[in-house]
């Protein structure tokens, strides 16, 4: 651990029991900073040998993070034959918006992704709130997509702009047969309405022409105004992890730049805006066991490392090619940072992680040195 990163203190959010016959696997949490004190985070719990069963579930603590109270479930009902996840973000107004990705099953097939073709299952995008905290939750509004996927990946929150309008990257996933009429694409859901509607969308990343997958991206807003996003490079018929890259948008997300490299191998690379400026971006590494921190600096539209360190180092990334991309991305053993700056400088990340043959959400608490 260098200077600029340093590890304060380490625990979990979620600690997976040992249930004969039971088996736990929990992933992709969202943390929220509801004030000072109190914390929220939502996260994917899947029971593994009951088919369909994955949902979203909300954590609490009161304790700024440290200890944390499983307190049920996000949806009180689903459909059968189905499964969910649901990146989820604070606003502006304190209330809390989520994205629900339901996946449709049938009675022939129990999997999410085709191994042969990258092809997904069907899925519904729906919208849902919190007004008090993640304690009670609306029913699901269903999102209309302003172009076909025919399938979805959903691994972003909503953004919130300074000028009111919300943006959802997403990107376009193949039909179960393989089927993609707008290639592959990474794009941004636009809502002048507060996520009533989305009849709009701006092109993050375009891999139509190479093929190259654009997955687990990240979007903020700087203090400048700018977008800045960043996205994991996948070609799936080689089964290769490229250099990751970035694209800044100006117009609030109707356009973007070219994309540019970061200088990294990283896959779901996230990132966030300090209070000083800088950059803090966390990512499974590609080239070296673990999950990583990198400090950046955005200077006009270059990108500029600044330092880096190790933040959990139990496995290495997976993605190594060795076996049908689908395959590895389904074995995968940790990922997924999410992370909010607390109001003494420090960080609070979350991320999920695979420990003694167990999963569980773990955080981290940073402090970052500049």
């Amino acid at each position: 651990m260098n200077n600029a990163i340093r590890i304060l203190d380490t625990g979990l959010v979620y600690s997976n029991p040992y249930i004969q016959d039971d088996r736990i696997h929990v992933q992709q949490p969202s943390v929220m900073m509801l004030d000072n004190h109190e914390f929220v985070t939502t996260y994917i719990l899947d029971h593994i040998d009951r088919k369909h069963d994955a949902r979203v579930v909300v954590s609490r603590s009161n304790d700024m993070g440290r200890n944390w109270n499983l307190e049920g479930n996000v949806l009180k009902k689903t459909p059968p034959m189905t499964s969910h996840s649901m990146p989820c973000s604070k606003l502006s107004d304190g209330s809390l918006i989520g994205v629900i990705q339901m996946n449709l099953y049938d009675l022939e097939n129990s999997l999410t992704v085709n191994v042969k073709n990258w092809g997904r299952v069907p899925c519904e995008l729906n919208i849902v709130r919190s007004f008090d905290g993640g304690r009670l939750w609306t029913n699901p509004l269903q999102i209309e997509p302003p172009l076909i996927g025919p399938s979805w990946e959903v691994c972003h929150h909503v953004l919130e702009l300074a000028s009111g309008r919300f943006l959802l990257p997403i990107a376009t996933w193949r039909g179960w047969n393989g089927e993609s009429p707008n290639g592959e694409k990474t794009v941004v859901f636009i809502s002048d309405d507060r996520g009533n509607t989305w009849p709009r969308y701006g092109v993050i990343f375009d891999g139509k022409e190479n093929g190259f997958t654009h997955w687990e991206k990240s979007v903020i807003q700087l203090d400048d105004g700018r977008l800045l996003a960043v996205s994991w490079v996948y070609d799936s018929f080689t089964s290769e992890t490229h250099p990751s890259v970035y694209a800044i948008s100006e117009d609030d997300g109707e356009t973007f730049s070219d994309s540019l490299e970061t200088g990294f191998l990283a896959q779901t690379c996230k990132v966030i805006q300090l209070k000083d400026g800088k950059i803090l971006s966390v990512y499974r590494r590609h080239d070296e066991p673990g999950l990583w921190a990198t400090l950046v600096e955005i200077r006009g539209n270059q990108w500029v490392n600044l330092s880096s360190a190790p933040i959990w180092q139990g496995a290495e990334s997976g993605m190594s090619g060795e076996r049908f991309g689908s395959e590895e991305l389904g074995d995968l053993k940790f990922g997924y940072p999410s992370f909010v700056q607390l109001p003494d400088g420090d960080v609070l990340l979350l991320f999920w992680c695979s420990e003694e043959m167990a999963t569980h959400i773990r955080w981290t608490r940073l402090q970052i040195n500049v």
